[in-house]
């Protein structure tokens, strides 16, 4: 079987462990009474029957349409949905969830060479796909990056061996970090400073393929908050006009009450600075906007940087062995493969600490 079929095995019901526990070789086994959800975009099956013939779905849908054969192991999973796979709907696949792919938060060029890393990352997309596949994740959501990722939709979606991708490309915003834009092919950002910028950023988008058009709304300096909502809006307006979906990355509460002003169908972070209030709310539902905690993004961040500071390397919680391809078989060492002593380097989003230090404040993406 390829990956992504034994990935879309998975469901929330545990059927691994269901198919596995109890069954005799051979046995079918039928998950009955949960609220599957095919994939196919169709309304969700209440009390749904899934047949599981070895290592195949046999059928997929009502009691009628799939009577439950004789001998097999019937498993009850009312109040639990079944599903293809997980949905990740906060990726980057130019980045690398490491401080190499993020020179804006600590920008040590000698040790984390930007450009080089960003192209090893536009080459070599199946590093990912495969992390996402044996961690049960079959669609994903590229929240913004370099204009290749783009193309990711149409060259995973007949891949068997890739998740699903739905990708927004570079990041409309006021607040471009140079140490992002490694060159005229690979860069983050486009500006929204004026009304052109806003109208050609959007075109930019469009012209690339681009699922949506994300806006990084960081805080505006208080003198520019006026013009600044105003271009926010805008970048709604031209969004919805060319048939995109408008997200934006807001985690104070004035600045992503702003973004559902605008329309913004997706806020990828949490609002951070205080509690989200009756306005924000209403707006919300109106919207139907989904919100994105992204509850670890912080943590994760102070976990890197400290271990830099503290010059030990991180353990990468990994139980699947996902990165070394060797999917299910556990680390002896509970780190990840490749993983050197303290004072190593393992390089491509794992880089250990070494002699850097942090020289900025970046802004989590």
């Amino acid at each position: 079987m390829t990956i992504r079929r034994i990935a879309s095995s998975i469901a929330i019901a545990s059927m691994a462990a269901l198919t596995s526990s109890g069954a005799v070789a051979g046995q079918e086994v039928v998950l009955v009474g949960g609220t599957v959800v095919d994939g196919n975009g169709g309304a969700p099956l209440p009390d749904g029957v899934v047949i599981v013939d070895g290592d195949r779905i046999a059928c997929v849908g009502t009691r009628a349409a799939c009577p439950i054969p004789g001998g097999a192991r019937v498993v009850d999973v009312s109040g639990r949905f079944i599903t293809p796979g997980l949905v990740d709907a906060h990726v980057h696949f130019s980045q690398t969830g490491w401080i190499d792919g993020r020179p804006d938060g600590l920008h040590a060029p000698e040790i984390y060479p930007y450009l080089e890393t960003s192209e090893y990352n536009r080459d070599n997309p199946e590093r990912w796909h495969r992390s996402y596949l044996c961690s049960g994740i079959t669609a994903v959501y590229d929240v913004g990056g370099h204009p290749w990722t783009t193309g990711l939709p149409a060259s995973s979606d007949d891949d068997v061996n890739a998740a699903h991708v739905r990708a927004a490309g570079p990041l409309i915003t006021h607040a471009t970090r140079t140490a992002l834009m490694a060159n005229d092919e690979l860069y983050t950002f486009l500006p929204m400073d004026t009304e052109e910028e806003v109208r050609s950023s959007v075109r930019k988008l469009v012209d690339m393929g681009s699922t949506a058009a994300k806006v990084w709304y960081l805080r505006p300096p208080a003198a520019r908050r006026g013009e600044l909502d105003a271009r926010l809006m805008q970048v709604g307006e031209e969004a919805r006009a060319a048939g995109l979906d408008l997200i934006v990355h807001a985690t104070s509460l004035r600045e992503a009450t702003m973004a559902l002003h605008a329309g913004a169908k997706l806020l990828v972070h949490s609002v951070e600075n205080e509690p989200v209030d009756d306005e924000f709310l209403r707006l919300l539902r109106r919207n139907g906007t989904v919100y994105a905690p992204t509850l670890v993004v912080g943590a994760f961040w102070t976990r890197a940087r400290g271990s830099i500071a503290l010059n030990i390397p991180p353990v990468i919680d990994d139980p699947n062995d996902c990165r070394s391809g060797n999917e299910g078989q556990a680390p002896a060492d509970g780190r990840a493969p490749g993983a050197h002593a303290r004072g190593g380097s393992v390089t491509r989003g794992f880089l250990q600490p070494s002699r850097a230090r942090r020289d900025e404040t970046g802004d989590h993406v």
